[in-house]
């Protein structure tokens, strides 16, 4: 139990960087990550006292993400497991932007552009890695970077069709979790079960 709880010294990441933490928010709170910082930026605005609810959680959501991460940061040892209970906050966020955003707010706009703007670099930089590692199929990095390059192109050129954006966004995000979980293992039990061909006496 104490090592489920603490960790090891192994797997601990001794650090003495203060920003560590925000640094692993960023790809955490993919693929909503531009509404997020939006959402981190716009904050500013809140007012404390207001009777509103949607600033009440706002707030609530702000002091749940800021107090763990600057508690965390000051840490010598930093582990990413230890900021993942800030997630439901930054999703709170992330999802209050991206509402105002499909509700008409054209603040959003640049955030769903950026968002596109990564899937795009993903969809170039994850192609180039693949076909020099030559870890995935030909098939598989189709059927990941189709998706992306999509979304990328309907989120920056056609940002105004607000709920295709988002829709696509969300599906093009399964789909390459799922083709990419699905061909890396096939692609990880191949190469160790070579391995361990090769491994034993006489072959």
């Amino acid at each position: 139990m104490r090592t489920i709880l603490f960790s090891t010294e192994r797997d601990t990441i001794e650090s003495t960087e203060t920003y560590f933490y925000l640094l692993i928010l960023i790809p955490l709170s993919l693929p909503w990550t531009a509404f997020l910082i939006e959402g981190l930026v716009k904050a500013r605005k809140l007012r404390l006292r207001s009777t509103d609810s949607l600033d009440q959680l706002l707030v609530f959501a702000l002091a749940w993400l800021v107090m763990p991460l600057a508690f965390f940061s000051f840490s010598g040892s930093k582990l990413p497991g230890y900021i993942l209970p800030v997630l439901p906050a930054a999703a709170l966020i992330a999802g209050e932007r991206l509402t105002r955003f499909l509700s008409g707010d054209r603040d959003g706009f640049w955030a769903m552009r950026i968002t596109g703007a990564l899937f795009g670099t993903f969809a170039i930089v994850g192609s180039v890695y693949v076909v020099r590692n030559g870890s995935l199929s030909f098939e598989c990095l189709a059927m990941i970077a189709v998706p992306l390059t999509i979304t990328a192109i309907i989120c920056i050129f056609w940002s105004h069709r607000k709920t295709a954006s988002a829709l696509l966004v969300i599906f093009a995000t399964f789909a390459a979790l799922v083709v990419a979980l699905n061909c890396g293992v096939a692609s990880f039990a191949t190469r160790e079960s070579m391995r361990l061909i090769l491994s034993i006496p006489g072959t």
